[in-house]
């Protein structure tokens, strides 16, 4: 589950979002 939503937030956004998209979500963290 894990790997398909990261996948999903880098396909969405640039490899540089996928930073942004963990510190927004919060729960990757």
């Amino acid at each position: 589950m894990k790997r398909v939503m990261i996948l999903s937030g880098a396909g969405l956004s640039a490899p540089s979002g996928l930073k942004t998209f963990r510190d927004n979500d919060g729960l990757w963290e």
